[in-house]
């Protein structure tokens, strides 16, 4: 949503500079002395260089949100690792005990024979 969010004001922010030049020039044209068209573009500035600040601050909520994302997804990942090893080191630790009792028993067997 934030990334959609900044895509549309950024739009917006470049859609206003186009519609300040073009009413600039007819300002101009329609014999506006500069100064009046000057202090008229610089209110409109002012709005400009506030939203882009608003951008700025949207972009690091966007890269905080990310970075977020990233140390969530690794930590994740992290225990998702660790539940598995601790599950192969029991499954071996199970067939260890197996083979062990196996050659107890082969062992004892072999006694039981003995003369």
């Amino acid at each position: 949503v934030a990334i959609r969010q900044k895509g549309q004001i950024t739009k917006t922010i470049l859609a206003i500079s186009d519609l300040k030049q073009l009413i600039e020039e007819k300002k101009f044209i329609e014999g506006d002395s500069e100064e009046n068209v000057a202090a008229w573009g610089e209110s409109i500035e002012e709005n400009i260089a506030l939203a882009d600040e608003k951008v700025k601050q949207l972009n690091e909520y966007i890269q905080r949100l990310k970075a977020d994302k990233r140390q969530k997804e690794s930590a994740l990942e992290n225990e998702n690792k660790r539940l598995l090893d601790e599950e192969n080191y029991a499954r071996q630790q199970a067939f260890e005990k197996h083979e062990r009792d196996k050659q107890l028993a082969f062992e004892q067997e072999l006694y039981k024979q003995a003369p």
